[in-house]
């Protein structure tokens, strides 16, 4: 589902696991090799053949892969000029070196996967966030690849091809291959093999038929700086609006089904393009009754029977719901507890359909004899509700991860697309990057992709991390990873391996040796200069230390959260997020949730440095306002900047005590401040959500800002540009300008003088070099 909606900051959303045996690798061909620049053909080396299908791609002969792109691409403006050919031919005959073809930040990824697609065989395809399935007549498994911007085909025998999309986001019809998508998260297909997509952000109803060609069946949205904008109208195809279609279905007849998702209708698309509502007011909340009264709240998948009922799943109800032919609304299945609001809650449990509950259901699909699949996002599971609304659990534990095998021992991450088809059920379990598949006996298997997270220690490239935030540097040059989904410690070593420094894996809370310690979300790390490690334990309240000989013991805080300044367990803390090394040794640690600064010594004290109520305020420090503050950094001077997270700003506590603006705008609607983005002057520049910083020797700073999926660097002059990151969500290497993270939250600088990011949503740390 749509990644600001889903990737909610419920633990249990950022959490993953994924085993990766070293024999998936092994059988990997060169599409997992880094991307080098000018090296089209894969094969590491700049050679005339890359230049000879540069010049192919440059005029028009040729559609590039994203790979061929992103090494073709020298510029960074997204696509290849008689130029650039002529620069890989230049340094083909070696009139250039290799190296020298890009000037400017060149991104790498140093630990994770460093490939986001990849056509091949099972263990060679990769996806990034494939969000729902369908399959075909032939049998084959269609997949909205939605960061891919794509949509990919798994052929019986289990090779996966691109079917549309250049792999870039944007919007255009045409044959397929030259096609673009943006963020396609609703696939169907009908009984002659059209495929229809759901085309979210480009808020459009698209069609790709047999002949590979692609058009748009309905959706005219309006354009504003570059981006289609939600609005909800019903009539022909070309006045009709969506908000975000999701889910989609197409029945015998040829009527495409949408599930609205922030519109909260259900939508209807006639085979001429024609739009009308079949159910919702529009007004989230719920409601059954007669279609036009009836409420949801984020519906998110549908599914229509032979007889016109069109089940749907109504994700923030955590319901099945129907419609009747007749228009009437029901629920089938589910009964949430709700908040002290009356906010439905998620929940899990089997049962008749008045008990049964779910979390997040987010698609659903019609079995044999009238039964559903459901995908239950935030349970981790796939559920079986019976024609009278009774359920059961079809496959996994509950517990994030990417164990195949029987139904009740295998594990899923946020599964987002269900279908079943010839008695086996797909799902795209877009947490992990995979398309999984149960056979009627409930065994799961891994049909196509590799998880991109998880829990592996070993070389570089085959380990895996699940959410990463901050990261730091030891005298060594050995990097150490707050692996916060893990809730383990990792360590980068400087010969390539990634091995565990402490935490079993558990949540929990214990001190004691490092490999049998527990923490719960750890987010924030530094490395003082006598090679401790010191820990913000974000869910345990506590600031935590390692020594250097492997043992963890707690430097203050306790398990309550709560404001108090004082000693060791007499201290309390509220979420703190990040900690970082003052000049006099003291920790400064970023207490989020209490909005203020504080400092811990080594005996436990802790004292506040700044903040007071959330908000926004300058002058002295103790009065100032922060909210939400997220990393924090000093400058060659002594003075302390900090990234005020929901204020979008960074902000300076200088070393008389006294809190200032440094760079940002902030755009303020009824109060509230606004994200945004934009270069330039510092006190003009605009931010969303900065989190990470870290500043350089020379006195530049480097910001990792978050919701812009991009890296930017504040001079000593005061000017704001962007060094890394197009702000489109995803993962791909290459010119900082073409780029793309998935909120970026943590950095350090490297021993070598890199900019190494902690690329939270991508479970990767990646690398920048050529900054200057």
């Amino acid at each position: 589902m749509k990644e600001a909606v889903m990737r909610s900051p419920r633990r249990f959303a950022i959490l993953t696991f994924g085993i990766f045996a070293a024999l998936i690798f092994a059988t990997c061909n060169r599409a997992a090799s880094q991307t080098v620049p000018g090296d089209l053909t894969g094969d590491g080396a700049v050679t005339i053949a890359d230049a000879t299908v540069a010049l192919q791609i440059a005029i028009g002969i040729k559609s590039p892969s994203p790979q061929q792109l992103a090494a073709g691409d020298l510029n960074g403006d997204g696509k290849l000029s008689i130029s650039e050919v002529t620069q890989i031919l230049r340094a083909a005959v070696r009139i250039i070196k290799p190296e020298d073809l890009i000037q400017g930040p060149i991104v790498t990824t140093v630990v994770g996967d460093p490939v986001g697609f990849a056509d091949g065989g099972p263990t060679v395809a990769r996806f990034q966030d494939p969000e729902e399935v369908a399959v075909g007549p032939d049998g084959s498994i269609y997949v909205a690849d939605v960061l891919n911007h794509s949509i990919r085909r798994i052929q019986p025998d289990g090779t996966t091809t691109t079917v549309a999309g250049t792999g870039l986001p944007g919007y255009k019809d045409g044959p397929a291959k030259q096609a673009q998508f943006n963020s396609p998260y609703g696939i169907a297909v009908d009984k002659s093999g059209v495929i229809y997509v759901a085309d979210s952000l480009n808020r459009r109803i698209r069609k790709i038929t047999p002949d590979g060609m692609v058009s748009t069946l309905a959706g005219a949205p309006e354009q504003r700086d570059g981006n289609f904008l939600p609005d909800v109208l019903d009539g022909p195809p070309t006045k009709a609006r969506f908000a975000f279609p999701a889910g989609i279905d197409v029945d015998a007849d040829g009527n495409v089904y949408v599930a609205d998702f922030d519109a909260n209708r259900i939508r209807k698309v006639a085979p001429d393009g024609t739009v009308t509502t079949l159910a919702g007011s529009g007004i989230a909340g719920f409601a059954d009754g007669s279609a036009r009264e009836a409420r949801f709240n984020g519906p998110s998948g549908v599914a229509v029977d032979k007889n016109g009922t069109v089940y749907v799943a109504d994700f923030y109800n955590h319901l099945i719901r129907a419609i009747s032919p007749k228009g009437d609304v029901f629920t089938l299945s589910g009964n949430p507890e709700v908040d002290e609001e009356g906010n439905p809650l998620g929940g899990y449990e089997d049962g008749p359909a008045d008990t049964a509950r779910f979390d997040g259901p987010a698609s659903i699909s019609i079995g044999a004899n009238g039964v559903l699949y459901v995908a239950d996002y935030y349970n981790n599971r796939i559920r079986r509700v019976e024609k009278d609304g009774s359920v059961t659990t079809v496959a996994g534990t509950g517990n994030v991860g990417s164990a195949d095998g029987p139904g009740a021992e295998a594990s899923f991450y946020t599964p987002n697309g269900i279908e079943f088809a010839n008695g086996v059920i797909y799902v795209a379990d877009s947490g992990n990057d995979t398309i999984r598949r149960i056979t009627s006996d409930g065994t799961v298997s891994t049909l196509a992709g590799v998880p991109s997270q998880g829990d592996v220690d070993g070389p570089a490239h085959q380990a895996r991390l699940r959410a990463p935030e901050a990261i730091a540097f030891d005298s060594d040059g050995n990097l150490y990873i707050a692996d916060a989904g893990n809730n383990k410690i990792r360590k980068l070593s400087t010969d390539g391996i990634v091995s565990t420094v402490a935490g079993t894996g558990a949540i929990g809370y214990k001190d004691g040796l490092a490999r049998t310690a527990q923490f719960d979300l750890p987010t924030g790390l530094a490395v003082d200069d006598a090679g401790n490690i010191i820990v913000a334990d974000r869910l345990n309240q506590r600031i935590r230390l390692i020594t250097p000989d492997g043992t963890v013991s707690t430097l203050a805080g306790s398990e309550s959260s709560g404001y108090k300044d004082g000693i060791g367990e007499g201290a309390m803390f509220f979420n703190p997020r990040n900690v970082t090394i003052a000049p006099n040794g003291n920790i400064v640690v970023i207490d989020t949730y209490n909005h203020r600064i504080r400092s811990v010594d080594y005996n436990g004290k802790v004292t506040t440095l700044a903040g007071s109520d959330p908000g926004y305020q300058n002058g002295p420090a103790l009065s100032a306002r922060f909210s939400f503050p997220q990393a924090a950094a000093f400058d060659p001077e002594g003075n302390l900047l900090i990234t005020d997270g929901d204020n979008h700003l960074i902000r300076k506590l200088s070393k008389d005590g006294t809190v200032s603006l440094f760079a940002g705008a902030p755009a303020v609607t009824s109060g509230a401040p606004e994200p945004g983005f934009r270069d330039g002057q510092a006190l003009e520049a605009r931010f969303a959500l900065p989190s990470g910083i870290v500043v350089d020797k020379n006195g530049n700073v480097y910001v990792a800002d978050r919701y812009n999926h991009r890296i930017r660097k504040i001079d000593k002059d005061g000017n704001v540009t962007t060094i890394a990151g197009t702000g489109d969500v995803g993962f791909t290497d290459g010119p900082g300008k073409s780029a793309r993270f998935r909120y970026p939250i943590g950095l350090a600088i490297g021993p070598d003088g890199a900019l190494y990011v902690s690329d939270a949503g991508n479970s990767r740390i990646r690398k920048i070099t050529g900054i200057r």
